[in-house]
């Protein structure tokens, strides 16, 4: 009398039961962040002022992005700092920052799990015309 076929159809099934459910127990990677929400800390180089540092806190609604910066270079008697407001389309950034002056500097770039980083251009009101870039990491 032979086995039937059955029995060694289900042993695959439960394979890959219990891979998934394994899989599954595993959650989402800390180190690779959802939503651009937080506390970013880095440098930012500037054509006109040299290296400094910087610090956005951002809110990501949707596609959506508010919050704040401020940029502080060596020599300055203050920090420049203000509002901005912009984008997240996938990994795609773009910001305006507009200080209390009236002068708007627009970040482009790239978010990356814990990086951000890309480059800057003044867009309107401001005194010189400036070019730059940024690198933030997630505090």
């Amino acid at each position: 009398m032979s086995m039937p076929h059955h029995r060694f159809a289900i042993r695959p099934f439960v394979a890959l039961l219990v891979f998934l459910a394994v899989e599954g127990g595993c959650g989402p990677n800390p180190n690779s962040p959802s939503s651009i929400t937080g506390t970013w800390v880095g440098t930012i180089v500037s054509a006109n002022l040299g290296t400094g540092s910087t610090q956005l806190t951002l809110v990501q609604s949707g596609s959506s992005i508010t919050g704040t910066f401020a940029n502080t270079f060596p020599g300055a008697t203050s920090s420049a700092s203000g509002q901005l407001t912009g984008t997240l389309n996938g990994s795609a950034f773009t910001a305006a920052l507009a200080a209390p002056n009236g002068c708007i500097r627009t970040w482009t770039g790239t978010w990356s799990g814990r990086t951000l980083s890309g480059t800057i251009a003044t867009t309107s009101g401001c005194a010189t015309v400036d070019t730059g870039t940024f690198t933030l990491t997630l505090e």
